[in-house]
């Protein structure tokens, strides 16, 4: 699950078919290493599932068509409300907190 929320802000190549792949294939990996001892080759499922987590959000985005328009889209409508938000008062040197 780390490997796609860290990737769904910082890789703009990413795709929610990557998503969805490595959160949902890693868990069921790790549920069912759990059910049939918790280790896979004397090492605890839970690390195998980060880099099988990782490979596989890797490997779906790059095989699925990434939404390049999205992805342009949402720093430009950021920063467009960011322009246009009121600062609040606190940040205000001139208005005095009672």
């Amino acid at each position: 699950m780390v490997p796609a929320i860290i990737g769904a802000f910082y890789w703009r190549r990413r795709t929610a078919a990557g998503v969805l792949v490595s959160v949902i294939g890693a868990g069921l990996f790790v549920v069912y290493a759990y059910i049939n001892g918790g280790k896979v080759l004397e090492i605890p499922a839970g690390i195998w599932g980060v880099p099988l987590s990782t490979l596989l959000f890797v490997g779906v985005s790059l095989l699925t068509e990434a939404p390049t328009a999205v992805a342009d889209e949402f720093p430009k409508e950021a920063n467009n409300h960011r322009k246009t938000a009121q600062p609040a008062a606190s940040d205000n040197p001139t208005v005095k907190n009672a």
